[in-house]
């Protein structure tokens, strides 16, 4: 299971977020963020899937527009509020093509290697 997290830091004015997953206890992953981050880190929204990777990475291109650096955002409160619902359709998303597509169920390799 992986833990799909939004971290925030507070640079002067703004708030800058992190979408990341991690394997691991998110706390830990936060601790490893703070070493080599001089501002206040705080974990914000954390949804858990078998997805996560997946999940981060249609989020990264869901807010590509607001993209600071890396994987580093500049969301809005909305944003930021919405991030558990639009993991759960992600997530959901996932588990019907899996479950429910004839294709999938068959295992077919050149489908599965974009979940």
């Amino acid at each position: 299971m992986y833990s799909i997290y939004l971290i925030s830091s507070k640079y002067e004015n703004q708030i800058f977020y992190k979408i990341g997953w991690t394997k691991r206890n998110p706390e830990k992953r936060l601790k490893e963020l703070k070493t080599a981050n001089s501002q206040d880190l705080k974990i914000e929204k954390v949804f858990k899937s078998k997805f996560g990777p997946k999940i981060e990475s249609n989020l990264h291109r869901r807010f590509s527009s607001k993209r600071k650096n890396g994987e580093w955002f500049e969301l809005d409160i909305k944003d930021v509020d919405e991030f558990e619902n639009l993991c759960k359709e992600q997530n959901d998303m996932f588990k019907i093509l899996i479950e429910e597509n004839t294709w999938v169920q068959d295992e077919s390799k050149e489908f599965k290697k974009y979940l």
